[in-house]
């Protein structure tokens, strides 16, 4: 369990009080005047885009949408607190329930002295599977009875505010933080079917998604969702296996990625515009034989693609596209360090030139863990992995030949080499499995 996160960058201190003031009148509206709704979809702003002169929560948006096409309505709950950003019709901030949680969680602990929580964590730590993250320092028992506590705190105001909005679902983008946890029980509670959109890397090898093998009676985990809508028959399938042992309480079906597969249909019905930047990248890409996308994490140039680079042919463009969250500040420097080692290299900004525009362009895709993997796939394009990390992560996608895991300069540009050589393996799996109805399985 990781602690909630709001995805809210530090501010003056005069922001965070006029923001809290906010996000109290917001959750108090909601708790007070509440108007019923079909469902209650849970996000975060990190998922928020610009597309056609508005502002969209990427899935969450979409589940909207499509529910409006049958004439339910839906309350968009987001975990930060008002901002400066593009306000989206039908969104709520939750931001003061989490502040609520997290300081009544503590007042919980502090009452607590039944000694059953400390017992539980106890268990939990002379597991097996816990071992290597307390070694590693991911996880600390102090770290996780908070956390727990919080769960507590915060389902029991989910419960409240589903009451008050009446909802008959709950949709949820990474059902796996504390928050989403949260409401996962308190559907639980309610009998709501909690539903979660997949929202990056899933699959075999992610522990959220894959290889559960213990459960209870009855096979119910109060903070698993009911439901897991999945990209690819590879994620489902995966989730499937351990599914198999919950009696039907928690299932797996292919939907598809919903916001890719939007813009697809925007695209092909015409109602998609091509962004300035796009068109810039297009026709610089148009210049070279190959192009050669990297999405960067932590590290904006690992060695291995320096190297690369410097062995690589001087008709190979290597798109540089680097993390969303890296500060715009950073971009002038990063591009001026790849510069220094060659003119076939460009830096892309990932705010302006959306991730599947790039993957539209490139012949291959390189990464150390990103999951751009899986924008990669949806466009036939195959991936290469530079870390033990990333091979691990994307093993479903190793098993069918789309990634291959490569450590060295020299082995890497003969690998891209010889992919620019042969077909896309990507390009016979991306339509693999017969996706569901979205419409119906939603209103359903």
């Amino acid at each position: 369990m990781t602690l909630a996160t709001h995805g809210a960058k530090k501010e003056a201190r005069k922001s965070q009080v006029l923001g809290m003031v906010k996000a109290f009148f917001s959750f108090l509206s909601l708790i007070l005047f509440p108007t019923p709704v079909y469902a209650a979809i849970l996000t975060d702003y990190k998922y928020q885009t610009y597309f056609a002169g508005a502002y969209w929560f990427r899935d969450a948006s979409v589940v909207k949408r499509t529910l409006e096409q049958k004439g339910l309505s839906s309350a968009v709950l987001t975990q930060n607190p008002p901002g400066t950003r593009g306000r989206i019709g039908g969104s709520h901030t939750i931001y003061f329930l989490i502040a609520l949680a997290s300081l009544l969680s503590r007042v919980l602990r502090r009452l607590d002295r039944s000694g059953k929580l400390e017992d539980y964590v106890d268990g939990i730590f002379a597991s097996r599977e816990v071992a290597d993250l307390v070694q590693s320092g991911q996880v600390t028992r102090e770290r996780l009875i908070r956390n727990i506590y919080f769960v507590i705190v915060a389902r029991f105001l989910f419960v409240i505010l589903l009451r008050r909005l009446q909802a008959k679902k709950c949709f949820i983008v990474c059902y796996y933080s504390c928050l989403g946890m949260a409401l996962c029980a308190a559907c639980r509670s309610l009998s709501i079917e909690a539903v979660d959109m997949q929202h990056g890397v899933s699959g075999s090898a992610m522990r959220a998604y894959g290889r559960w093998s213990s459960f209870p009676v009855g096979g119910q985990l109060n903070t698993l969702p009911d439901t897991f809508y999945c990209w690819t028959e590879m994620d489902r399938k995966s989730i499937t296996e351990w599914g198999a042992m919950t009696d039907g309480q928690h299932r797996a079906l292919l939907t598809g990625n919903l916001w890719r597969d939007f813009l697809a249909q925007a695209e092909l019905d015409g109602g998609m515009t091509e962004s300035i930047e796009d068109s810039q990248l297009a026709k610089l890409c148009s210049q070279y034989a190959r192009v050669i996308v990297f999405c960067a994490q932590r590290n904006p140039m690992p060695e291995l693609i320096r190297e690369a680079i410097i062995r690589a042919p001087a008709d190979w463009l290597f798109l540089i596209r680097l993390h969303p969250d890296t500060e715009h500040s950073q971009l002038s420097a990063v591009q001026s360090l790849y510069k220094a080692i060659g003119s076939n290299v460009e830096v892309v900004d990932a705010t302006k030139a959306s991730i599947r525009s790039v993957m539209k362009l490139a012949d291959i895709h390189l990464t150390e863990w990103s999951g751009a993997v899986y924008d990669a796939f949806f466009e036939g394009v195959d991936s290469i992995v530079l870390t033990a990390y990333g091979e691990d992560y994307f093993s479903d996608f190793v098993d069918q030949g789309v990634v291959t895991r490569m450590s060295t300069p020299d082995k890497l540009v003969a690998c891209i080499a010889e992919k620019l050589g042969s077909p896309s393996v990507s390009s016979n799996f991306r339509d693999l499995g017969a996706k569901e109805s979205i419409l119906e399985l939603m209103t359903s």
